[in-house]
């Protein structure tokens, strides 16, 4: 078996302050762009109901990635606790991080799993689209199910809910009862971030 990429949703965010030019020389995304981009509730309304509409009652829709579990989606979480955006009910998610953990030795890094196990350089690294094709790429290749198979891959899924869950339990901690001001969450989601591994 293998994994397709049928639909991509690629978005910016509305952001008010000047993105650091090693950020942009990492990313590609500019000061100007992210000016000009959609809020952050329309955009991860946006992004849900699109998860919704490419789940479908033969498969399950998986977000698949590395280090995703502490990483990119405690943004997409913290942002979405923040916004009221729902999230689907019935999601999973695969971080495949601890798979190249228990199977190769470092470096885990994507650019050094996909050189290792694809033969070739990423490029494009740190671009949004790119690592997330990467990934895949990575969990088709033969080196790859050599040691991982996809049922092997599957196994490891975990529910998007029950990690969210978890997120809003500790936004909620750290907030207090009261309702939290844009200032405050924001250093909010700057502490939980440097805090994620005690999930």
């Amino acid at each position: 078996g293998s994994f397709e990429k049928k639909a991509q949703f690629n978005e910016l965010i509305l952001y008010d302050k000047p993105i650091k030019p090693i950020i942009s020389r990492l990313t590609g995304i500019t000061t100007e762009q992210v000016r000009s981009a959609k809020p952050a509730g329309l955009v991860l309304s946006n992004f849900w109901r699109w998860i919704e509409e490419c789940t479908n009652d033969s498969a399950r829709t998986i977000l698949l990635g590395t280090n995703i579990a502490t990483f990119d989606l405690s943004f997409i979480f913290m942002q979405s606790i923040r916004e009221g955006a729902q999230i689907p009910s019935s999601l999973w998610y695969v971080d495949v991080l601890p798979i190249f953990k228990s199977n190769w030795s470092k470096p885990h890094s994507l650019g050094h799993m996909y050189h290792r196990l694809l033969d070739t350089e990423l490029i494009g690294a740190h671009d949004a689209l790119n690592d997330c094709t990467a990934v895949i790429d990575i969990c088709n290749s033969l080196k790859f199910q050599d040691k991982c198979s996809m049922k092997q891959v599957l196994q490891q899924r975990k529910t998007v809910l029950s990690l969210y869950q978890k997120w809003r339990l500790r936004y909620r901690l750290l907030c207090g009862k009261r309702a939290a001001t844009t200032a405050d969450t924001s250093s909010v989601v700057c502490e939980i971030t440097r805090n994620n591994f005690h999930l």
